[in-house]
C-alpha cells in the first residue's frame, strides 16, 4: 500500500510539472483576456494543456503600477489550483484507503492482518490531518503564509530612436587614435558597412573621434558612454534592434559588453545608416547636400543624437551655415520646448557644430573618404547580419557589471611592477573598475606590507586589494602576507589572493632549503581562505606550471624563471576577472 501511495504521489507531481510545462502564451488582440500596455504591449492569459478544474486565470491589470512594475498573478493562481486538485485527489485516494481497510479489517480473523488494517487506517486519518490542517494552521499564524503575490515584472517603455538625444559633451572625446596597428579594427569597419554599402572609413573617423580607437575608452567614468563609438546601453539597444543582427553574433547591450568592439561597432553602424536613410534621414531632407555637409550631419545625428539631427534638417539644416545655426537653436530652445534644465548655452551647441566640422572631417580626409557611399555598395557575403558570424573573437575578460565604481589596489612584487602585468591588461578591458598597480622589484611580503601599514586604504577610495606575492624570501612569505591580508581586511577592503606562482631553478631557489615545500605550504594556507567572507582565492599554481618540469615556470608564459611574460600575464588577468569580477 506504501509503494502504492508513492506512485500516486509521483504521478501527481510530474502531473503537475507536465501542466506548468504546457502553459502557453499568446498575443492575439481580440480576445477580452489580453492586457494592453499604452497600444503597445499585449499580454493574455495563459492557456493551459491540461485544464485544472475550477481554474479560471483572472486577467492582469491594465497598467503597470506606481513603481513601474506589471502585476501577473498567474503563477499564484496556477500552484493554488494545483493544491486544491492535489487535495481532492488525496482526499479521495485516504478514503479509498480507509473503506479497503476496514474491509480488511471486517474480514480478516484477527491478529497481525487486523492491527496493519486498522494501522493503515490511522495512517490514512493522520495523512488527512496534515493535507487539510496545514492550511488552517498557516492561515491562523499568518494569512500571508497562504497567499501568492502577483509575479513582479518591470515594464520597460519602448523608446524610439528618432526621440533619442545624447548627452555627450565634445569635450569628452577626440583624443588622438592610437598609433598601433588597427588591422583588426578595420575588418571590423568593413564588414558592418558592408551591411549598408556606405564607406567603411566613415566608421573608423567616427570611432577615432570618439575614442581614439580606443574599445575600452571611458573618458568620463561619471557618464555611461562607453567603447569604440561611446555607445550608452539603450541607444545600443536601439541600435541593434535596427540592425537585426542574429543571436548568433552574441551581441548583448550590458554596461561591461559595450567595450565589446564588435558590438559597439554593430549598434553604431546600423544607426549611423537609419540617420542616413530613414524618412526623417539626411538624404531624405537634405538630397543636395555635399559630402562635408552630410558628414557634419551624420556626426551630428552620432555624437548628439537622432532627435538633434532631425530637428536640424526639418528646420532648413542642410548646408554648413544653416547647420551651425539649427544646432545652436536646438540646444538655446530646446527644440521648440519650454527652456528648463536641459537647456544650454549657445557656445555649447556651437562646440558640438565645430566639433563634427573640424574633428571628424579632418579623420575622413585622412583615412582617404572622399564619398558616403562607395560604387560597390552592399556586400552580403561579408555582413555578419547575413552570414551570421562575428569578426571577432568576443573578449574574454570583461568585469561585470555590478563591480562597475569599484576601486582595485593590486599590490605586489615586480611580477605587478611589469608595464606589461595583469593589472594593465584588467585595466584595459574592465573600464568599468580603477585599478591602481602598485609593484615593488625584488621586495618581500614584509616590505610590501610596511608601505601600506601606516595609510587607511578605504579612506584613498579603496573597495578590493589584490595580493600577489611572496617569492622574495620565501621562508618569510607567510607572516608577511598575513600582515596584508590583516591591514586590508581591517580597512574593510575585499582581500583577492593569488597563489604564489612556480619558481624553480630561479637564482635562490638552490639556496633555499625545501624549497618546493614552503611554496606548496603557503600557498596551501592562500587556499584555506577559499569560501571566507571577504576574501577570493585565485589559485593558478598549476595553470602556470611546466607539465615536463614540476614546480617550474611553464616556458610558453615565462618572461624568465620567476616572472610571467605578456601572454602570462594576460592570462592570470583572465582568472583573476573570471574569479572576482565576474558577474
Amino acid at each position: 500500500m506504501k509503494k502504492i501511495l508513492s506512485i500516486i504521489f509521483l504521478i501527481l507531481v510530474f502531473g503537475a510539472n507536465l501542466l506548468f510545462l504546457s502553459t502557453t502564451t499568446h498575443a492575439e488582440t481580440a480576445d477580452p483576456g489580453v492586457t494592453t500596455i499604452e497600444g503597445e504591449l499585449q499580454i493574455k492569459k495563459p492557456i493551459l494543456g491540461i485544464n485544472i478544474p475550477q481554474l479560471d486565470f483572472s486577467n492582469a491589470p491594465q497598467n503597470v503600477d506606481e513603481e513601474g512594475y506589471l502585476q501577473l498573478p498567474w503563477i499564484g493562481e496556477y500552484i493554488a489550483a494545483i493544491y486544491k486538485f492535489a487535495m481532492v485527489v488525496a482526499s479521495i485516494i485516504a478514503v479509498i484507503v480507509i473503506i479497503l481497510s476496514g474491509a480488511r479489517m471486517i474480514v480478516s480473523a484477527g491478529g497481525e492482518e487486523k492491527n496493519a488494517a486498522i494501522k493503515r487506517i490511522g495512517q490514512a486519518m493522520v495523512g488527512l490531518t496534515i493535507c487539510w490542517g496545514s492550511y488552517a494552521i498557516l492561515y491562523n499564524i499568518n494569512p500571508a503564509l497562504v497567499e501568492f503575490q502577483a509575479l513582479k515584472v518591470k515594464y520597460v517603455e519602448p523608446v524610439s530612436i528618432d526621440s533619442m538625444t545624447y548627452n555627450k559633451n565634445p569635450e569628452d572625446s577626440g583624443i588622438s587614435p592610437i598609433t598601433s596597428n588597427t588591422a583588426d579594427l578595420d575588418q571590423l569597419f568593413k564588414a558592418y558597412s558592408a551591411c549598408y554599402g556606405y564607406d567603411w572609413r566613415l566608421l573608423k573617423a567616427f570611432a577615432a573621434a570618439e575614442s581614439g580607437l580606443r574599445s575600452n575608452s571611458n573618458f568620463d567614468k561619471s557618464t555611461p558612454y562607453k567603447g569604440l563609438f561611446q555607445e550608452y546601453v539603450p541607444y545600443c539597444i536601439a541600435g541593434l534592434n535596427i540592425g537585426k543582427f542574429p543571436s548568433s553574433l552574441n551581441l548583448k547591450c550590458t554596461p561591461t559588453s559595450l567595450f565589446d568592439p564588435e558590438l559597439n561597432t554593430a549598434a553604431a553602424a546600423a544607426t549611423i545608416n537609419y540617420n542616413l536613410t530613414s524618412k526623417s534621414g539626411i538624404q531624405q531632407k537634405c538630397p543636395k547636400a555635399s559630402f562635408l555637409e552630410t558628414l557634419v550631419l551624420m556626426y551630428v545625428a552620432h555624437n548628439n543624437g537622432p532627435a538633434v539631427m532631425q530637428y536640424v534638417v526639418g528646420n532648413g539644416g542642410c548646408t554648413l551655415e544653416t547647420i551651425k545655426e539649427q544646432v545652436i537653436s536646438y540646444y538655446t530652445k530646446g527644440a521648440g520646448k519650454k527652456c528648463k534644465s536641459d537647456c544650454v548655452t549657445t557656445e555649447h551647441g556651437l562646440r558640438k557644430y565645430e566639433f563634427a566640422l573640424n574633428i571628424v572631417n579632418p579623420y575622413a580626409k585622412q583615412y582617404g573618404v572622399s564619398e558616403i557611399f562607395t560604387s560597390g555598395g552592399k556586400n552580403d557575403s561579408i555582413c555578419p547580419a547575413k552570414t551570421g558570424k562575428r569578426v571577432l573573437t568576443a573578449p574574454e575578460i570583461i568585469c561585470g557589471a555590478k563591480w562597475s565604481g569599484r576601486k582595485v589596489l593590486a599590490l605586489g612584487d615586480s611580477n605587478t611592477e611589469f608595464a606589461s602585468s595583469y593589472a594593465y591588461s584588467l585595466t584595459q578591458r574592465c573600464a568599468n573598475i580603477t585599478f591602481k598597480k602598485e609593484g615593488h622589484s625584488g621586495e618581500n611580503a614584509d616590505f610590501i606590507y610596511n608601505t601600506i601599514k601606516d595609510r587607511n586604504l578605504r579612506s584613498e577610495g579603496f573597495t578590493d586589494i589584490i595580493v600577489w606575492a611572496g617569492v622574495n624570501n620565501i621562508i618569510g612569505a607567510r607572516a608577511g602576507l598575513e600582515k596584508i591580508y590583516n591591514k586590508a581586511k581591517g580597512d574593510g577592503l575585499r582581500v583577492i589572493m593569488i597563489t604564489i606562482t612556480p619558481w624553480k631553478d630561479y637564482g635562490f631557489w638552490s639556496r633555499t632549503p625545501n624549497a618546493a615545500k614552503i611554496t606548496k605550504d603557503t600557498d596551501d594556507w592562500i587556499r584555506s581562505f577559499t569560501g571566507k567572507d571577504g576574501y577570493v582565492v585565485v589559485d593558478v599554481y598549476n595553470n602556470f606550471e611546466d607539465p615536463n618540469n614540476p614546480d617550474a615556470l611553464n616556458p610558453t608564459y615565462a618572461r624568465d624563471k620567476v616572472h610571467l611574460n605578456a601572454k602570462g600575464q594576460e592570462i592570470l588577468a583572465g582568472y583573476v576577472s573570471k574569479q572576482a569580477f565576474s558577474e
